[in-house]
């Protein structure tokens, strides 16, 4: 449902659209043929125009790349203040982030109170999107790649910024063994990624040696640190992520089973022991009914011992079958962090900012920046 602010701030976009003609300069707007200078200069004020509507349409891949062509046409550092907000729509929050930190220092002063305000504001939303990464190796120079992009090398001065959501990281170097691991990471989460690489092996050696493993350990702390700690703190929230074989538990439950059949051959031998000495009891005349009846419970002890160690075989069998036919899997074990709440995660989406609608031609031509120098100084 489409709040009040909303249609406040749609209704303003709509009057900024409005006003762009007016502020146009009288130059260009003269009932006279253009020369081919003017045309030039005209095609980043269309583009601008072109993505503005797009963007108020909901068409936000086709208003980034008006907005982008406009920007390269004519660099007007008010283009980079859309460019973040189209950005932020397309859930791209670090690059809407890192428009914004453009915007402020190419504005500089030229840039209004309440714009540094609604500035400060968006970027406190997409803060709260983005989450940062430290991905932490001993095999320096080893290249990092966050969904298939290659992004940095080890070791890192400063961490990386993702967006929140699901992400694919992999470390590769020459030589050795590309370890991949797949993370969910919340906004504003700081996660410290430890990876150990081994080195190649043929297939062969890789099975003779494989064994469990617990190659990565991820620490998650909800506070930013400029560099990553050297110890983590124990009051910490921790994150693990391991990748679990499948053939460990297997062995476990295999040598469960022998050593269960085992004890069940040997109570079954005691069994038949106290039976064999119960019947000659028995059989002895007059019979001695203390030893009768010792013998008796005797009997009935190893019976009780025998059906245990014979039904934990037959389970530890059943477990054994089943990891064997199971195929490996990653786990991951994330311990929920106390005094998390729905308004530690923002939604861009559904926030439509208002964009700068102001003539850019001013950048095209030394004459056009005089002509529209009064225009551009309102924002």
């Amino acid at each position: 449902m489409t709040s009040r602010r909303d249609i406040q701030r749609r209704g303003a976009a709509l009057a900024a659209l409005l006003a762009l003609e007016l502020i146009q300069p009288a130059s260009l707007r003269a009932d006279r043929p253009p020369d081919e200078s003017e045309t030039h200069a005209d095609e980043p004020r269309e583009r601008f125009k072109r993505g503005v509507e797009l963007y108020r349409d909901g068409s936000y891949d086709a208003a980034l790349a008006e907005f982008q062509r406009a920007y390269a046409l004519s660099p007007d550092y008010r283009v980079l203040y859309n460019l973040a907000q189209v950005q932020a729509e397309r859930h791209e929050y670090v690059a809407g982030m890192k428009l914004l930190d453009d915007y402020l220092a190419q504005g500089s002063s030229q840039i209004s109170e309440s714009r540094m305000a609604q500035v400060a504001s968006t970027r406190a939303r997409l803060e709260r999107m983005i989450a940062t990464l430290w991905v932490i190796s001993p095999a320096a120079g080893a290249e990092i790649l966050v969904d298939g992009l290659p992004t940095a090398k080890v070791p890192l001065t400063t961490p990386l910024m993702l967006n929140a959501g699901v992400h694919r990281v992999q470390l590769r170097k020459p030589g050795y063994e590309t370890a991949v691991r797949e993370l969910t990471i919340a906004g504003s989460e700081t996660v410290h990624l430890e990876f150990a690489l081994a080195p190649e092996h043929s297939s062969v050696e890789r099975r003779a040696t494989a064994g469990p493993l617990v190659p990565a350990k991820v620490d998650v702390d909800l506070r930013v640190r400029s560099d990553p700690p050297a110890v983590p703190l124990a009051s910490e929230r921790e994150r693990y992520v391991r990748v679990s074989s499948h053939q460990t538990p297997m062995w476990v439950a295999l040598m469960s089973t022998a050593v269960l059949t085992g004890a069940a051959a040997t109570f079954g031998a005691l069994v038949a022991t106290s039976n064999a000495s119960l019947a000659r009891e028995l059989s002895a005349l007059p019979a001695d009914r203390e030893r009768v009846a010792g013998l008796e419970s005797q009997l009935r002890r190893d019976a009780a011992l025998l059906d245990t160690c014979v039904i934990g075989a037959v389970i530890s069998a059943g477990a054994a079958v089943y990891f064997a036919l199971s195929p490996p899997a990653e786990t991951v074990e994330a311990p929920r962090a106390a005094g998390l709440t729905q308004a530690h995660v923002g939604n861009i989406p559904g926030h439509r900012a208002e964009l700068v609608s102001d003539d850019i031609s001013g950048a095209a031509s030394a004459p056009h920046r005089a002509a529209g120098s009064a225009a551009l100084s309102r924002r």
